[in-house]
């Protein structure tokens, strides 16, 4: 079975650490590694090319949806699927 390749985007370096703990003892994912921003991801896309890429919404210079929208724009093979949740300030 091949694995699936999985790229992290977060400007929070805690939740990618976290989130890197979690995936990468699974025996079907190789984690292709990590950014912190829009520019950076895309520059490991182009490199990797992952089968997934995880990315926050939420992020200075390029959000999570411009993101993905040059990723999709930039490939013949895709998928876009989000998933927001936003908490409210109390």
């Amino acid at each position: 079975m091949e694995k699936i390749k999985i790229l992290l985007v977060d400007d929070h370096q805690i939740i990618r650490e976290g989130v890197k703990i979690m995936i990468t003892d699974e025996s079907d994912i190789d984690f292709i590694g990590c950014a912190s921003n829009g520019k950076q991801a895309l520059e490991l896309v182009k490199l990797h090319e992952p089968d997934l890429v995880i990315s926050d919404i939420s992020m200075p210079d390029m959000t999570g949806i411009e993101l993905t929208e040059k990723i999709k724009s930039r490939r013949k093979r895709h998928s876009a699927k989000t998933r927001y949740q936003q908490r409210n300030a109390a």
